[in-house]
């Protein structure tokens, strides 16, 4: 959904950066409005198609300001789409995978009582895939720690 509408505003602005090219350079074809556009909103600029008049270089900058800003926020919803999904196959892999050894065991068993219980594998588990830092779960168990020795 995020994707969608960044993906829509960028397509928008391309219309709006066509829409002030042809009322500038009521000269200019469709293509020429469309090449204006893009260079302009990549930020490429070559210059071979720029306005001609004081309002048209000032509806260009406004133009430039929206239009760079919205191909950014598109293109980091683009890479933050990719990333996502391969953030997701990883943890997938690691929910996957089984205690192997005794060493995997011992990371597992927190308390060291021989045991894993429920809450440490899940712990564990979430700590591999990512989602916890291993910093926080000592800081979370040792507020508990101090909760619990009153």
């Amino acid at each position: 959904q995020k994707l969608t509408k960044s993906v829509l505003l960028l397509a928008l602005c391309i219309l709006i950066g066509m829409g002030l090219c042809k009322i500038e350079r009521g000269d200019a074809s469709s293509e020429e409005c469309f090449y204006f556009a893009v260079v302009t909103l990549s930020t490429i600029g070559f210059g071979d198609v720029t306005p001609k008049t004081e309002r048209g270089r000032l509806l260009t900058t406004l133009y430039m300001l929206i239009a760079t800003a919205t191909t950014a926020k598109t293109m980091g919803t683009i890479a933050s789409v990719f990333v996502k999904r391969k953030m997701n196959g990883a943890r997938l892999v690691v929910l996957k995978q089984a205690i192997r050894s005794i060493d995997e065991f011992e990371k597992f068993d927190v308390d060291g009582d021989g045991e894993i219980e429920a809450a440490e594998f899940v712990l564990q588990k979430l700590v591999l895939m990512g989602i916890l830092a291993p910093g926080l779960v000592r800081e979370v168990e040792r507020e508990f720690d101090a909760i619990d020795s009153r």
